[in-house]
């Protein structure tokens, strides 16, 4: 189970934090990725902020995934007109590659 992020001010998830200049590189701002108000890092040096977004947001889109791949498998009929059967496989693949997921068939 990845770590449930939770904010004072009621935020859920995992947040940006910019600390300014880094420290060991004076060309890069530093970035951390947190998820309490206690500065928890999920991850303590991001050299982009694109990076820090997407990895940020990563346990929203794990439980859209999951829904998305929930609600192909019970409606079957949606898989037919459409070359949705492969991106069923990439969603399980991303989602097997989080070691958080297992297809059970």
């Amino acid at each position: 189970m990845y770590t449930q992020g939770k904010f004072k001010d009621g935020t859920k998830g995992w947040k940006v934090n910019k600390l300014g200049q880094h420290w060991n590189n004076k060309d890069l701002e530093h970035l951390e990725v947190v998820w309490s108000d206690d500065d928890e890092c999920v991850c303590d040096t991001v050299y982009s902020e694109a990076d820090a977004k997407l990895i940020s947001a990563a346990p929203e889109m794990f439980e859209a995934l999951k829904r998305v791949e929930a609600y192909l498998v019970a409606n079957k009929d949606v898989l037919a007109p459409f070359p949705t059967r492969s991106e069923l496989d990439n969603i399980r693949a991303a989602m097997f590659k989080t070691g958080l997921y297992q297809y059970g068939g």
